[in-house]
């Protein structure tokens, strides 16, 4: 498990609800709103972790924040699984600064930049190196 940003915001680490070989429920929990935190929604994170080997499916519930992970055992452990959101987690907090200093319309644009960043740039599951994304996500749109 990472020992970064979720280490210090312990409300906001992804937690396993229930597990079975195989099978995660976790909890991703959205920051409580009296923190005024608001973290950038990207209409479907479980992408980032659904087309690796050994991901059989992930359905994630964005009313209840909570996602069932099936995987196969022999391929992932339940420990790459759970690392990978850490990571995913990570990334979104701490960029969560730099998002919040955009104006509305790259805003309106960030999950869409995500997105095309990971698909041309492939998400190791079974890596334990920190996701960084690139400066130029970050420049305004004119």
């Amino acid at each position: 498990m990472s020992s970064s940003l979720l280490s210090r915001i312990p409300f906001l680490r992804p937690r396993v609800i229930h597990r079975l070989p195989g099978r995660l429920r976790i909890l991703i929990p959205s920051p409580p709103k009296k923190t005024g935190l608001s973290i950038p929604e990207i209409d479907d994170w479980t992408d980032f972790i659904r087309d690796h080997e050994g991901i059989r499916s992930v359905e994630y519930n964005p009313v209840s924040g909570k996602a069932l992970i099936l995987f196969d055992p022999l391929i992932l452990s339940e420990e790459q699984v759970l690392a990978a959101i850490d990571r995913l987690a990570d990334l979104v907090l701490e960029s969560l600064p730099s998002y919040l200093k955009l104006d509305n319309r790259t805003k309106s644009e960030f999950p869409q930049r995500i997105l095309s960043f990971f698909a041309g740039s492939p998400f190791d599951i079974k890596s334990d190196k920190p996701l960084e994304l690139p400066d130029d996500i970050w420049r305004e749109t004119k």
